[in-house]
């Protein structure tokens, strides 16, 4: 966007992949991310049996009436340069008052780039090869793993280049995290070609990729991942 900001990321979500259905043959000219309840696809995709899930925690379930909820995410409120610091301080004390756990942080601008190199890295691996957060960091040799932190750390370059301290330590403490998250839930992005809706491919890899440009910074692994999942939203939408 124009802002001069990353576009506005969202939080995890988790569906299960069924584990009944690593036995199942590929599908001929089936495309990674597209696959139906009970099919596979190529690039060792597995298929997939949808679970209810809520999409804006990780490693939450819904069953029936009952819903699971393993790992909550964080609320971090921030402002920018030109807003009045008293405008957080009065939001900070109103979720406060109202008992909603949050984090009010002096640079919300790096942690804004800090989540968009996290969705950029997991959500997007996991939408382009149809893969749970379990098989992500199964291999540190994989393919996956490899598109992981490389798209992850493109996002760190660009990052400082515009000004932003994003470091290869901050890459490291975000990696880890993913360890801890059901490895067989997979984030929004993975969910959305299991339901063929449209993806954020454009505010996560788009965004990389346009501001890439005006940097002169080659970003190989974003490029790749826009490529692959847009081919994936046109063959499933």
């Amino acid at each position: 966007n124009s802002s001069g900001r990353p576009s506005p990321v969202c939080g995890f979500g988790s569906y299960r992949l069924d584990s009944r259905a690593a036995a199942l043959r590929e599908r001929p000219g089936a495309v990674p991310g597209c696959a139906r309840p009970g099919t596979a696809g190529p690039s060792g995709q597995r298929g997939m049996e949808q679970e209810r899930r809520n999409t804006k925690k990780p490693s939450s379930s819904e069953d029936g009436r009952s819903l699971t909820c393993t790992k909550t995410g964080g609320l971090h409120i921030g402002c920018f340069e030109n807003t009045p610091q008293e405008a957080l301080v009065n939001v900070d004390a109103i979720l406060s008052q109202a008992g909603i756990a949050h984090v009010a942080e002096g640079d919300i601008r790096y942690r804004m780039w800090a989540k968009l190199m996290l969705n950029v890295g997991i959500n997007q691996t996991c939408c382009a090869f149809g893969a749970s957060y379990g098989d992500v960091y199964a291999d540190e040799t994989s393919e996956l793993w490899r598109t992981f932190i490389s798209a992850m750390r493109e996002v760190v370059a660009l990052a400082q280049a515009e000004g932003v301290a994003l470091t290869e330590s901050d890459l490291s403490a975000y990696a880890a995290l993913e360890r801890t998250l059901n490895p067989a839930s997979t984030p929004s992005m993975g969910q959305d070609c299991i339901n063929r809706h449209r993806t954020e491919v454009n505010e996560f890899s788009g965004e990389v990729l346009r501001r890439a440009e005006k940097q002169g910074i080659l970003v190989p692994a974003n490029a790749f991942q826009s490529k692959r999942i847009r081919k994936i939203e046109a063959s499933c939408l």
